[in-house]
Order: C-alpha cells, then structure tokens, then sequence
C-alpha cells in the first residue's frame, strides 16, 4: 500500500491528506494542523474519482462551514489553496 501525502496552507494553517489515491476503497485521512496527528476521515478515494484535489476542495469547503463562514464566500481561498497543493 503506498500512500501519498498532500498539503497545502489555507487561512494560515496547514492541512494535509493521505490515502492510496490508486485504491478506490482506502479511507482518506486529513492531518488538520500540521502536525502529524492523522485522522480519518468517513470518505473513500472513490469518492472523489481518485483525484485529490477534488478531495482538499471537499475539506477545506467543510472546514470553512465547521468554522462559521459561508463556503461560497471563501471560494477564492479555497480555489487558492487547492491550486498550491504540493
């Protein structure tokens, strides 16, 4: 199982997430911090078509949403981020 690492940085904290984006069934995890502490999450590769960009967008939509700002108006962030991710 090889798993590959993405990050990027958004409202200056860094978020990072992991899975084998080739195995259709392996759960996603997001290290919200930065700081190592993985979590999984409830999603599956499958359900982002293998693509993890489409993935972070997801994560980072729900943690605008989680932190009491509308998603749509953090769009341009979000897009941002999504487009740094290394």
């Amino acid at each position: 199982m090889t798993e590959t690492v993405y990050e990027t940085e958004c409202w200056g904290v860094v978020i990072r997430i992991r899975a084998n984006w080739a195995e259709a069934s392996s759960t996603i995890y997001a290290d919200w911090h930065g700081d190592g502490e993985w979590q999984p999450t409830q999603y599956q590769v499958a359900a982002f078509s293998h693509r993890p960009e489409d993935a972070m967008r997801e994560f980072l939509r729900q943690a605008a949403i989680e932190s009491g700002d509308d998603p749509d108006d953090e769009s341009e962030a979000i897009a941002n981020a999504v487009e740094c991710m290394a």
